[in-house]
Formats: C-alpha cells, sequence, structure tokens
C-alpha cells in the first residue's frame, strides 16, 4: 500500500555540516517514507543568492541553465539517489562563500503543485587545512626549527611537544592573512647535540581539524657525520699544487690530513708548510674549523 501524500515528509541531517575547501560535502535530503522521486522534480535553493537555485533536477537529469554561475558543474545528486528517495546534494569543491542555509523542495505533483520544501542542509562552516612542514632554518651552535602552514581557515594555533609530550617554548611570527586565508609560522631552538623528537601541531576547534608533523633531532654521532659528508669533499688551492684535505671521523672528533699532488694526482711531498687555520659555516650546517700542519 502507497503512503498518502499527506504522510510524506522530508528529513534533514540535525546538525550543521562543517565543509572543508577542496573536499567535497553532502547536505542530507530524504523523502520518508522512502520511495523513488526519479520521476519528480527537485529543488536546492539558498535564498541570499540571487538567483537562488543550487541545483535543479527534472525529469531524470539536471538542469543546469538556472543554477546560480557560483555553482554550475559544482553540485550533483547521488546516481540512484533518487531511485531510493535520496535527494542529498554533493557540493565539490567548496569555497568560503558557500557558508549558508540551503533548502530541499520535492515537487511530487506538477498539475496541483503539491510540494515538501524544507530547509535541510545548513553549511554552517566552511574551512581550509593544509599539513604543516617542518624546516631547519639555520645551524650555528644551536638548531632552529621552522612550523609553517599556509591557507588554513579560520586562523589556527600551532604548539610544539617534544617526545614527553612537554609543551616546548617557541616564537610565534605573525600570521599572515590573504584573500581571507591564514598562514602561521613558529621557531623552536634547542641545543645542538639534543637527541629528542619534536612535533608541531596545528589545530582548528571551530572546524574540528587538527593536523601534525615532527621531527628528531639524531644526537651528537650523526650531526658530525651529516657535517662531514658535506665537508668530504673539499679543497682548498694553494700557490702551485693543490693541497688536497682528506676528513676523518672518530666519535665526535675531526682529523684531516694534507697532501700535495699535482695536475696529473700524482702525490708529491708537502714541503714548506705552514701552520694554517680555516673556519668556515654552509648555511643551515654548522660551523666547522680545521687546521693544515
Amino acid at each position: 500500500m502507497c503512503p498518502s501524500l499527506g504522510e510524506l515528509r522530508l528529513t534533514g541531517q540535525p546538525e550543521p555540516v562543517v565543509g572543508l575547501v577542496g573536499q567535497q560535502c553532502v547536505l542530507s535530503c530524504r523523502l520518508q517514507p522512502a520511495e523513488s522521486v526519479a520521476d519528480k522534480s527537485v529543488e536546492w535553493t539558498r535564498a541570499d543568492l540571487d538567483p537562488t537555485y543550487v541545483l535543479i533536477y527534472r525529469q531524470r537529469r539536471l538542469e543546469p541553465k538556472e543554477v546560480n554561475p557560483s555553482f554550475k558543474e559544482r553540485t550533483e545528486l547521488f546516481e540512484q539517489g533518487p531511485e531510493k528517495g535520496d535527494m542529498s546534494l554533493k557540493l565539490n569543491y567548496p569555497k568560503l562563500s558557500d557558508t549558508g542555509t540551503y533548502t530541499c523542495k520535492l515537487v511530487m505533483d506538477v498539475s496541483s503543485q503539491f510540494s515538501l520544501e524544507v530547509p535541510v542542509g545548513k553549511l554552517d562552516f566552511i574551512g581550509a587545512v593544509s599539513e604543516p612542514q617542518i624546516t631547519l632554518e639555520r645551524s650555528l651552535d644551536k638548531l632552529v626549527f621552522k612550523c609553517e602552514v599556509r591557507n588554513w581557515y579560520p586562523k589556527p594555533e600551532m604548539e610544539w611537544r617534544d617526545s614527553k609530550e612537554q609543551i616546548v617554548p617557541h616564537e610565534d611570527i605573525s600570521p599572515v592573512q590573504d584573500d581571507e586565508y591564514f598562514s602561521i609560522v613558529s621557531r623552536i631552538t634547542v641545543e645542538m647535540w639534543a637527541s629528542d623528537n619534536y612535533t608541531c601541531t596545528v589545530r582548528q576547534l571551530g572546524i574540528r581539524e587538527t593536523r601534525k608533523t615532527n621531527f628528531t633531532v639524531p644526537g651528537k654521532s650523526a650531526l658530525v657525520k651529516f657535517t662531514m659528508i658535506i665537508a668530504e669533499s673539499l679543497s682548498i688551492a694553494l700557490k702551485g699544487p693543490m693541497c688536497r684535505l682528506h676528513i676523518f671521523k672518530s666519535s665526535c672528533l675531526i682529523k684531516i690530513s694534507a697532501k700535495t699532488v699535482d695536475s696529473k694526482d700524482n702525490v708529491l711531498p708537502c714541503s714548506n708548510t705552514r701552520h694554517s687555520r680555516y673556519e668556515g659555516s654552509r648555511a643551515n650546517h654548522s660551523r666547522f674549523i680545521f687546521h693544515i700542519n
């Protein structure tokens, strides 16, 4: 036995939807008791728009001509959804401007204009997120790490924690707002030889989103090895032949030997040498000092 028109009703979702920029969101609208609406007309509208139509479905197909230009090719129904009484709206590539209250309307009988209408879809918030990135900004006698996120909305909070879940003091750089999106940067400074794991957490409670990334400081021996990889091919040009430096690592000590070679790489006596001292640095790496004897 089919239900009478008076027994039919539309239902939506009780809670507002929180959408994310670039990620599909769904506004629910269903006919109860469920029956096919494939041969009916479905209209989704938003009252503050002109034209107000977000989606129009008639005679088993979408009618894009009357849809608001900002929603064209961004809205659709689920495949086979109307056959099951499901008129939920799929909103693709949501934008910040999509926030608002949407109304679902089902025209059951065109001749009598009998329809069901209910403001079932409240897209309460559109947010934007991205993954945080950690970079080594510089390295002298300390290690300075920078955590950065771009294009968040609303403005997020950022914190650092160590492996014991203790909050690490950090320096916040003034947030940048561009086209309503926020970019946030913060820095922490740790000891050069400290071995620990540091986590940068970014969260926005309003859209219930959290993103994390971490970085491990490997400790003394690994950092020395890392520095030596950079310097292992270093050579200095002297007057005449080339005096080539060879760098060796033993524990945390660095030993350097020198030999003189000619243009054919033949070893020559390294005579008349004098004590020399070289001190230098590389961007993002620790300072190094060596002597030539």
